[in-house]
């Protein structure tokens, strides 16, 4: 939740799309079936709005956090890339 007060005080999801930066933090899945790529800021929205969350280790190197969306949201998941996510906090300390 850190990365969304972060967020909303200096404007990183906003920086991104200016600088239409090719970021991904994960794929979010809509109950159609289609999907799209995870934003930055839809991170912490899908975290915080999941009714479940989950941990997709099969790939010790490439760690999901799987959240599921509540019945009445449009989504089904989100699945973080938590080392892409790690990454990019990594670089903000520089």
């Amino acid at each position: 939740m850190f990365m969304r007060l972060l967020d909303d005080d200096e404007g990183l999801s906003k920086y991104l799309r200016q600088t239409e930066s090719k970021l991904k933090f994960g794929r979010l899945i809509m109950k159609d079936s289609s999907s799209r790529d995870l934003g930055l800021r839809d991170v912490a929205n899908k975290i915080i709005h999941a009714s479940t969350v989950s941990w997709n280790l099969q790939s010790l190197d490439e760690p999901v956090l799987i959240c599921v969306g509540e019945d009445t949201e449009k989504w089904e998941r989100a699945e973080v890339d938590i080392v892409s996510l790690a990454s990019y906090c990594g670089e903000l300390m520089h």
